[in-house]
């Protein structure tokens, strides 16, 4: 495994922890995920994965942090992380 896999995962895996600890609106929480996917640029699809499939997996009261951190990302980022996400 080369060192970019590696950091690839130790990014995702720190992303996903915290993502999955986003359960209400916190605007802490949620600055500190957009400033974690602005540094991780370069793993944005994988980042719009995990974005989206806690999304998908989220209970309903749930949804809504993880969609106002979807707009603080493009708000902040503009273009930049926008251009990695999926497109699905």
């Amino acid at each position: 495994m080369s060192a970019g896999d590696d950091a690839r995962e130790d990014a995702c895996r720190d992303y996903l922890s915290s993502l999955e600890d986003l359960t209400y609106n916190s605007k802490p929480h949620i600055n500190m995920l957009t400033i974690l996917a602005e540094e991780n640029v370069q793993f944005a699809k994988d980042i719009g994965v995990l974005i989206e499939a806690q999304i998908a997996k989220a209970a309903a009261a749930e949804k809504l942090p993880v969609l106002y951190l979807m707009d603080s990302i493009v708000k902040m980022s503009g273009e930049t992380i926008l251009l990695h996400l999926p497109k699905t």
